[in-house]
């Protein structure tokens, strides 16, 4: 797998400072018993306003197109829809997704009649469980409309609003499953060699 560097300005957060203050603080709370390195990895990834990304795979392209294509055919407005998980790894060149995750907007949710459980849309997207980016013990620090209309939380990449690295660190320092340490331990890789 192969990848050109790009720059892209303001990958951090930038305009609610006092709503990104109060997730961080939150977050770091958790981080007093654990190792130097996971503090270092997540205020590199929190506080990284200028930073270099890479060129997503063809593999990324194609699932963003798939998409694209399932929310036209469906009458879903693309500003109700926004990638999470191993996608957003995907698009800084950490490591080649092999699906898409999304989440949608709780009117989507409704109008769709689908579930708050995770379900798939198609071979290769998924929609995650209601209220992804939360902490242990079912603290929410942010709702998935608040992480879809709210850009301290996303970037735009071809139409596609696509969530911030810090969210999917958090989610996945939270989750502990053996996927999320290697993502976490791949995250701290690209910190270093970034």
């Amino acid at each position: 797998m192969s990848y050109k560097k790009v720059y892209l300005i303001n990958l951090g957060l930038s305009s609610d400072y006092k709503k990104s203050k109060i997730i961080r603080n939150l977050i770091e709370k958790d981080f007093k018993n654990n190792s130097y390195k996971y503090r270092c990895d997540f205020q590199q990834i929190y506080d990284n306003h200028y930073g270099i990304i890479q060129i997503p795979s063809n593999a990324f392209e194609c699932h963003l197109n798939e998409l694209k294509k399932y929310c036209a055919d469906n009458k879903i407005d693309l500003d109700s829809v926004i990638v999470v998980g191993s996608g957003v790894l995907d698009y800084y060149g950490i490591r080649e997704s092999k699906d898409l995750d999304i989440i949608v907007s709780q009117d989507i949710r409704k109008r769709m009649q689908w579930p708050d459980c995770a379900m798939k849309l198609t071979d290769d997207i998924e929609i995650v469980s209601k209220d992804y980016f939360h902490g242990k013990h079912g603290i929410v620090f942010a709702r998935d409309d608040e992480l879809i209309n709210n850009k301290i939380y996303h970037i735009n990449y071809k139409e596609i609003k696509i969530v911030k690295m810090y969210v999917v660190w958090v989610r996945k320092y939270f989750d502990q499953r053996e996927k999320d340490c290697k993502d976490i331990q791949r995250v701290h890789d690209w910190i270093q060699n970034g």
